[in-house]
């Protein structure tokens, strides 16, 4: 046998450590963990979606709305300015020019409607001064019946029998509003002439102008 046949093996060194895997510790430092994401019910996060939809929407509708009655209102504009010759169709008015045009027009129409209201209120008075015998004149010059006058509505179905009445109870009131007649004149001659009529009714008209604040 030879001397490395006849050799035992070696020994393991009983002072050296043995090390089993599963026994080391883990010396690395664990992570923090943070909180944990909030969460919501689906059908609340559905709900908060349906509503956000229906806001843009409505807010989307809403100026449409605008837009349309802006459009509609210019349009009115424009065919009033084309009606009334203030402007072609080529260029139509801005707001503030048809605003001032209308302004004009309106005007010229209450001066007109105030001419209007005059003539009647002198023709009413001037008949029934003649049916009463009263001097127009004298009681367009009193302040208190010039006042009762113009309370009156000229476009009432009765209006001609409240100038009447007026006028008759004035001058039951104030014999001096009646007017002065020769003995020898008949009722129905209410002027001396043609040419004191037309000056008595000039002077009718002159009251009443002065009085309703037309001129002309």
């Amino acid at each position: 046998m030879t001397e490395q046949q006849g050799q035992e093996p070696t020994a393991a060194d009983p002072t050296e450590p043995t090390t089993d895997p599963s026994q080391q510790t883990d010396t690395t430092t664990p992570k923090e963990q943070g909180p944990e994401p909030k969460t919501f019910d689906e059908a609340y996060v559905k709900k908060l979606r349906d509503e956000n939809a229906a806001q843009r929407v409505k807010a989307r509708e809403e100026a449409e709305a605008r837009t349309a009655a802006e459009e509609r209102q210019q349009a009115q504009l424009d065919a009033i300015a084309q009606a009334l010759g203030l402007k072609d169709a080529d260029q139509p008015p801005t707001v503030d020019e048809l605003t001032a045009q209308l302004t004009a027009a309106q005007q010229q129409a209450a001066e007109r409607d105030a001419a209007y209201r005059q003539l009647t209120v002198e023709r009413a008075a001037e008949r029934a001064a003649r049916e009463h015998g009263a001097d127009v004149d004298t009681l367009l010059d009193s302040r208190s019946f010039a006042q009762k006058l113009s309370d009156l509505d000229p476009s009432a179905e009765d209006f001609a029998d409240a100038v009447s009445g007026l006028v008759k109870q004035t001058v039951e009131d104030n014999p001096k509003y009646r007017l002065a007649q020769a003995a020898a004149s008949s009722s129905a001659d209410f002027s001396s002439g043609p040419g004191e009529q037309r000056k008595r009714t000039n002077s009718l008209h002159a009251a009443a102008r002065s009085h309703y604040g037309v001129g002309g």
